[in-house]
């Protein structure tokens, strides 16, 4: 669960920078390329960026054991005897496609009780 936790916070940090560099007007290759040799790289970054760039983020078989796994370690915290959320807000794959048509990708989410 640990991997798959990594993996996930990888993707998404992986994902948000390609994003900056492309809003920024960056040359995205150029900028993958620099970052290939510096402390971000990644073994995401050397096999995934070009495809995420390309908007492709089905990754085969790999994806929904990925959601499997980390379904299974945010529903049974007591394996880890402890809650391992620690705010995350879990919604269900309905309700983030619903999101999806309507919140662009990064958007700040603010929670009012």
């Amino acid at each position: 669960m640990a991997n798959q936790i990594c993996v996930v916070g990888l993707c998404q940090a992986l994902a948000e920078g390609l994003d900056f560099a492309e809003s920024a007007g960056l040359d995205v290759a150029q900028v993958i390329s620099v970052m290939l040799k510096g402390s971000s790289t990644s073994w995401q970054m050397e096999n995934r960026a070009e495809t995420m760039l390309a908007g492709e983020y089905d990754f085969g078989f790999a994806t929904p054991l990925m959601q499997k796994d980390i379904a299974s370690c945010m529903e049974n915290p007591e394996l880890l005897g402890q809650a391992v959320s620690n705010g995350c807000i879990r919604m269900g794959d309905d309700a983030i496609a619903l999101f999806s048509e309507f919140v662009e990708v990064g958007s700040y989410v603010f929670l009012v009780e």
